[in-house]
């Protein structure tokens, strides 16, 4: 019987984040994943195929560190739009790291 997910308590970008992050796919690559063309293989899908398979065999991430203005806006509001969810919502949000699926790693 399988079990549930696994939770990695780490610090969200934190260098353990990432090894955790080694190797498998994100939602910041789902569009690759899911890209369809009328014959073969999209190259999104591939280039994301081979950078994650290359991953595995050396425990390296692919990832270049690429942060842009939107995606340093995101991280400075961050905690912000964490808080005002919760006190919109009246749902506690549990910081939870990093999570895996169910035989992840």
């Amino acid at each position: 019987m399988a079990s549930g997910p696994t939770y990695h308590p780490v610090q969200p970008h934190s260098a353990e984040w990432h090894a955790q992050r080694t190797g498998h796919v994100g939602a910041s690559v789902a569009r690759q994943v899911t890209s369809v063309v009328k014959t073969g293989e999209a190259a999104g899908r591939r280039d994301l195929r081979i950078a994650k398979a290359v991953e595995i065999l050396t425990g390296q991430s692919a990832e270049n560190g690429y942060v842009n203005a939107d995606m340093e806006r995101g991280l400075a509001l961050e905690s912000a739009g964490l808080w005002e969810y919760q006190m919109s919502t009246g749902y506690y949000v549990r910081p939870c790291g990093y999570v895996t699926p169910a035989g992840g790693d």
